[in-house]
């Protein structure tokens, strides 16, 4: 009788912890959803050059090849970037220019975001002319998993 009640309170202690150490986990299907929605929003500016998303998760990096890009046909003038967050949490991005076949960095300070759906602007160093791609990578700051995306604007400049 001692043995049995030795396992139960085992169990019911485990399954106490559980209780209060398990978080949430982030709803990344609603994440997706909402990413789209914003995307297609911004899609649909006369100046929109595309938009890039991408799930960041607690084990992203911008050295674990976890980067975005979107390559463009011709030359672009890059003149703003919106940036949005979606499932919990926050992120901090960062992007990166293509000129010619010179990658640069620095167009923008990393940027932390809370991961609440609201676009915010990403301060770019100066309007970015003759770039023919866009990398962005994103870092988990806190929580378990989010869907950052980004929607870039300007014109052609061929």
């Amino acid at each position: 009788m001692q043995t049995i009640r030795r396992i139960v309170s085992i169990a019911a202690a485990g399954v106490l912890l559980a209780g209060c150490s398990a978080s949430e986990p982030p709803d990344l299907t609603g994440a997706y959803q909402l990413s789209e929605a914003f995307e297609t929003e911004a899609s649909e500016r006369d100046d929109a050059l595309g938009v890039l998303s991408s799930r960041v998760t607690n084990t992203s990096s911008a050295n674990d090849n976890s980067s975005v890009e979107i390559d463009f046909p011709s030359d672009v003038l890059l003149s703003e970037v919106q940036a949005a967050c979606f499932g919990g949490g926050e992120v901090q991005i960062s992007l990166t220019v293509r000129e010619g076949s010179s990658w640069s960095g620095g167009e923008t300070e990393p940027t932390s975001l809370a991961c609440t759906g609201n676009s915010t602007p990403l301060t770019l160093r100066a309007d970015l002319a003759d770039i023919n791609a866009v990398m962005f990578s994103g870092r988990l700051v806190s929580g378990d998993g989010a869907v950052a995306s980004l929607a870039l604007f300007g014109d052609a400049t061929d």
